[in-house]
Protein backbone atom coordinates (compact mmCIF):
# COMPACT_ATOMS: atom_id res chain seq x y z
CA UNK A 1 0.00 0.00 0.00
CA UNK A 2 2.04 3.01 -1.29
CA UNK A 3 0.83 6.21 1.32
CA UNK A 4 3.34 9.01 0.82
CA UNK A 5 5.34 10.04 -1.91
CA UNK A 6 8.83 12.79 -1.12
CA UNK A 7 10.06 14.73 -3.77
CA UNK A 8 13.24 14.44 -4.42
CA UNK A 9 15.60 17.00 -6.31
CA UNK A 10 17.00 14.85 -9.37
CA UNK A 11 20.39 14.59 -11.57
CA UNK A 12 18.91 14.01 -14.75
CA UNK A 13 19.47 14.71 -17.87
CA UNK A 14 16.78 14.92 -21.13
CA UNK A 15 16.91 11.41 -21.85
CA UNK A 16 18.12 9.53 -18.34
CA UNK A 17 16.57 9.76 -15.08
CA UNK A 18 18.69 10.09 -12.41
CA UNK A 19 17.93 10.60 -8.39
CA UNK A 20 20.14 12.99 -5.90
CA UNK A 21 21.31 11.08 -3.70
CA UNK A 22 21.60 13.74 -1.31
CA UNK A 23 17.62 13.59 -1.43
CA UNK A 24 17.16 10.07 -1.57
CA UNK A 25 18.77 10.41 1.76
CA UNK A 26 16.80 12.97 2.91
CA UNK A 27 13.73 10.41 1.94
CA UNK A 28 14.58 8.21 4.01
CA UNK A 29 15.30 10.11 7.10
CA UNK A 30 11.61 11.73 6.87
CA UNK A 31 10.17 7.79 5.78
CA UNK A 32 11.48 6.54 9.17
CA UNK A 33 10.61 9.01 11.53
CA UNK A 34 7.20 8.78 10.19
CA UNK A 35 7.33 4.91 10.70
CA UNK A 36 7.31 3.92 7.27
CA UNK A 37 9.90 2.42 5.12
CA UNK A 38 10.51 2.83 1.41
CA UNK A 39 8.94 0.63 -0.99
CA UNK A 40 9.89 1.88 -4.48
CA UNK A 41 10.34 4.79 -6.85
CA UNK A 42 8.72 7.04 -9.32
CA UNK A 43 9.17 9.16 -12.46
CA UNK A 44 8.09 11.12 -15.29
CA UNK A 45 8.79 10.49 -19.29
CA UNK A 46 7.46 14.01 -20.41
CA UNK A 47 7.23 13.21 -24.12
CA UNK A 48 7.04 9.70 -23.93
CA UNK A 49 5.41 6.49 -23.27
CA UNK A 50 5.37 5.31 -19.82
CA UNK A 51 7.69 2.19 -20.55
CA UNK A 52 10.96 1.82 -18.44
CA UNK A 53 13.74 2.07 -20.25
CA UNK A 54 17.24 -0.01 -20.29
CA UNK A 55 18.53 2.90 -17.31
CA UNK A 56 15.27 2.51 -15.70
CA UNK A 57 15.75 -1.14 -15.68
CA UNK A 58 19.18 -1.01 -14.13
CA UNK A 59 17.74 1.71 -11.69
CA UNK A 60 15.14 -0.63 -10.71
CA UNK A 61 17.32 -3.88 -10.23
CA UNK A 62 19.65 -1.78 -8.06
CA UNK A 63 17.38 -0.54 -6.26
CA UNK A 64 15.80 -4.03 -5.63
CA UNK A 65 19.00 -5.70 -4.70
CA UNK A 66 19.52 -3.16 -1.92
CA UNK A 67 16.10 -3.40 -0.25
CA UNK A 68 16.51 -7.76 -0.48
CA UNK A 69 15.11 -9.01 2.52
CA UNK A 70 17.80 -11.78 3.64
CA UNK A 71 15.02 -14.21 5.31
CA UNK A 72 12.88 -15.06 2.20
CA UNK A 73 14.91 -13.40 -0.84
CA UNK A 74 12.44 -10.98 -1.70
CA UNK A 75 12.71 -7.81 -3.30
CA UNK A 76 10.16 -5.44 -1.55
CA UNK A 77 10.70 -2.52 -4.44
CA UNK A 78 8.36 -1.19 -6.85
CA UNK A 79 9.09 1.28 -10.26
CA UNK A 80 6.17 3.65 -11.21
CA UNK A 81 6.73 5.56 -14.42
CA UNK A 82 4.24 8.73 -15.57
CA UNK A 83 3.68 10.09 -18.89
CA UNK A 84 2.16 13.09 -19.09
CA UNK A 85 1.50 12.39 -22.94
CA UNK A 86 -0.93 9.81 -21.93
CA UNK A 87 -2.60 8.34 -24.86
CA UNK A 88 -4.32 5.06 -23.31
CA UNK A 89 -6.46 6.30 -20.88
CA UNK A 90 -9.28 9.02 -20.58
CA UNK A 91 -8.44 12.45 -22.49
CA UNK A 92 -5.92 14.93 -20.72
CA UNK A 93 -4.87 12.04 -18.06
CA UNK A 94 -1.45 10.97 -17.41
CA UNK A 95 -0.42 7.30 -18.36
CA UNK A 96 0.98 5.59 -14.97
CA UNK A 97 2.87 2.25 -15.24
CA UNK A 98 3.70 -0.01 -12.19
CA UNK A 99 6.96 -2.00 -13.11
CA UNK A 100 9.07 -4.96 -11.32
CA UNK A 101 12.35 -6.44 -12.67
CA UNK A 102 13.14 -10.17 -12.02
CA UNK A 103 16.34 -10.35 -9.26
CA UNK A 104 19.38 -11.50 -10.22
CA UNK A 105 20.08 -15.11 -10.81
CA UNK A 106 23.04 -16.88 -8.83
CA UNK A 107 25.31 -16.31 -12.17
CA UNK A 108 24.37 -12.42 -12.59
CA UNK A 109 27.74 -11.03 -12.43
CA UNK A 110 26.66 -7.68 -14.32
CA UNK A 111 23.54 -5.73 -12.59
CA UNK A 112 20.97 -4.97 -14.91
CA UNK A 113 22.42 -7.37 -17.47
CA UNK A 114 19.83 -10.13 -17.46
CA UNK A 115 16.90 -8.40 -15.59
CA UNK A 116 13.62 -8.29 -17.37
CA UNK A 117 10.69 -5.45 -16.22
CA UNK A 118 7.43 -7.00 -15.36
CA UNK A 119 4.09 -4.62 -15.60
CA UNK A 120 2.51 -5.35 -12.31
CA UNK A 121 -1.58 -4.24 -11.94
CA UNK A 122 -2.49 -1.44 -9.87
CA UNK A 123 -5.41 -0.06 -8.58
CA UNK A 124 -6.02 3.79 -7.40
CA UNK A 125 -8.02 3.77 -4.12
CA UNK A 126 -10.50 6.74 -3.57
CA UNK A 127 -9.92 9.08 -0.93
CA UNK A 128 -13.19 10.67 0.74
CA UNK A 129 -11.13 14.18 2.44
CA UNK A 130 -8.10 16.13 1.25
CA UNK A 131 -5.33 16.15 3.95
CA UNK A 132 -4.30 19.90 4.90
CA UNK A 133 -0.85 18.73 4.75
CA UNK A 134 -0.79 17.49 0.92
CA UNK A 135 -1.92 20.84 0.38
CA UNK A 136 0.86 22.34 2.15
CA UNK A 137 3.35 20.35 0.52
CA UNK A 138 2.02 20.95 -2.64
CA UNK A 139 2.07 24.37 -2.76
CA UNK A 140 5.58 24.00 -1.11
CA UNK A 141 6.64 22.44 -4.06
CA UNK A 142 5.72 24.91 -6.62
CA UNK A 143 7.04 27.98 -4.75
CA UNK A 144 10.41 25.73 -4.21
CA UNK A 145 10.50 25.81 -7.80
CA UNK A 146 9.85 28.75 -8.72
CA UNK A 147 13.32 30.32 -9.58
CA UNK A 148 14.53 26.94 -11.59
CA UNK A 149 15.81 27.90 -14.48
CA UNK A 150 14.31 24.53 -16.49
CA UNK A 151 11.30 24.93 -15.21
CA UNK A 152 8.16 23.89 -17.74
CA UNK A 153 6.58 26.67 -18.97
CA UNK A 154 2.53 25.78 -18.01
CA UNK A 155 0.82 28.28 -20.31
CA UNK A 156 2.61 26.62 -23.60
CA UNK A 157 -0.36 24.18 -25.73
CA UNK A 158 1.01 20.86 -24.30
CA UNK A 159 0.27 19.30 -28.02
CA UNK A 160 1.11 22.01 -30.94
CA UNK A 161 -2.26 20.61 -32.57
CA UNK A 162 -4.81 21.32 -29.62
CA UNK A 163 -5.75 24.25 -27.67
CA UNK A 164 -5.27 22.37 -24.42
CA UNK A 165 -2.06 24.28 -22.40
CA UNK A 166 -0.17 22.18 -20.21
CA UNK A 167 -1.78 23.73 -16.84
CA UNK A 168 -4.96 22.85 -18.15
CA UNK A 169 -3.74 18.94 -18.86
CA UNK A 170 -1.72 19.11 -15.60
CA UNK A 171 -5.21 20.35 -13.64
CA UNK A 172 -7.57 17.92 -15.76
CA UNK A 173 -5.32 14.84 -15.11
CA UNK A 174 -5.01 15.34 -10.89
CA UNK A 175 -8.61 16.09 -10.93
CA UNK A 176 -9.10 12.04 -12.40
CA UNK A 177 -7.56 10.63 -9.43
CA UNK A 178 -9.94 12.05 -7.01
CA UNK A 179 -13.07 10.06 -6.02
CA UNK A 180 -16.03 11.91 -7.50
CA UNK A 181 -17.57 12.54 -4.27
CA UNK A 182 -14.49 15.31 -3.43
CA UNK A 183 -13.85 16.64 -6.52
CA UNK A 184 -15.96 19.63 -6.01
CA UNK A 185 -13.93 19.75 -2.76
CA UNK A 186 -10.54 19.62 -4.84
CA UNK A 187 -11.46 22.14 -7.56
CA UNK A 188 -12.30 24.89 -4.66
CA UNK A 189 -8.37 23.95 -3.16
CA UNK A 190 -7.07 24.25 -6.70
CA UNK A 191 -8.62 28.13 -7.67
CA UNK A 192 -7.98 29.29 -4.35
CA UNK A 193 -4.76 28.07 -4.03
CA UNK A 194 -2.74 26.18 -6.33
CA UNK A 195 -3.66 27.42 -9.34
CA UNK A 196 -2.62 30.45 -8.47
CA UNK A 197 0.75 29.63 -7.68
CA UNK A 198 0.76 27.67 -10.98
CA UNK A 199 -0.14 30.75 -12.94
CA UNK A 200 2.78 33.12 -10.96
CA UNK A 201 5.71 30.66 -11.41
CA UNK A 202 5.28 27.96 -13.81
CA UNK A 203 3.46 29.89 -16.43
CA UNK A 204 6.78 31.82 -18.39
CA UNK A 205 10.17 30.34 -19.14
CA UNK A 206 11.19 27.65 -20.73
CA UNK A 207 10.16 24.27 -21.26
CA UNK A 208 11.67 21.40 -19.77
CA UNK A 209 12.24 17.72 -20.13
CA UNK A 210 14.01 16.47 -17.82
CA UNK A 211 12.33 13.73 -15.70
CA UNK A 212 11.83 14.16 -11.50
CA UNK A 213 11.99 10.79 -9.26
CA UNK A 214 11.01 10.29 -5.92
CA UNK A 215 10.86 7.74 -3.89
CA UNK A 216 7.90 5.82 -2.39
CA UNK A 217 6.67 4.94 1.34
CA UNK A 218 4.29 2.87 3.00
CA UNK A 219 3.98 1.79 6.54
CA UNK A 220 5.67 -0.94 7.98
CA UNK A 221 2.78 -3.26 9.03
CA UNK A 222 0.46 -2.87 5.59
CA UNK A 223 1.16 -6.29 3.76
CA UNK A 224 -1.70 -5.26 0.50
CA UNK A 225 -0.19 -4.40 -3.00
CA UNK A 226 -2.28 -2.54 -3.49
CA UNK A 227 -1.09 1.22 -5.01
CA UNK A 228 -2.55 4.54 -4.21
CA UNK A 229 -1.44 7.50 -5.54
Amino acid sequence: MVEVAFPCNSTSTTTECEMDPASEVEARRVFSASGRQVVGWFHSHPTFEATPSVRDIHNQHAYQSLCRRAADGIEPFVGVIVSPPGGTGPYGVSDISVFYVTPPGPDDDHMGAEALPFSLPFTVTGQHAIAADLLDAMAHLIESHADLIQRADLAKRFKRNEAMTSLEKLLVSMRYRWAEDIRQQWDEHVALRLRPLLLLHFCRGSASETGNSTPIATSRNATSTVSNE
